[in-house]
């Protein structure tokens, strides 16, 4: 059912949705929390929905596992996922 709904977002919506989910992933990663491979899951099957659709995702979010980051948004003054104009 969300693979569905996760098609229909646009290119944005899509790429915020898998840096939710990666930040989400990463922060039960760190409590110890077990839910975390949900959000792996769904980040998983978001990013493969956005390279069908739209083309290359950053391979820091094709990794199995996330590397260890204070954003998945903003990493080092520059942004993880460039937004074209």
């Amino acid at each position: 059912m969300k693979g569905l709904i996760w098609q229909q977002l646009n290119k944005r919506q899509l790429q915020t949705l898998i840096k939710r989910f990666a930040t989400r992933e990463a922060k039960l990663l760190r409590q110890g929390h077990a839910s975390f491979f949900i959000w792996r899951s769904r980040r998983i099957l978001a990013v493969r929905i956005y390279e069908k659709r739209y083309g290359d995702v950053p391979q820091l979010f094709k990794k199995r596992c996330m590397p260890k980051l204070k954003s998945y948004y903003i990493n080092n003054g520059v942004y993880t996922w460039p937004n074209a104009k």
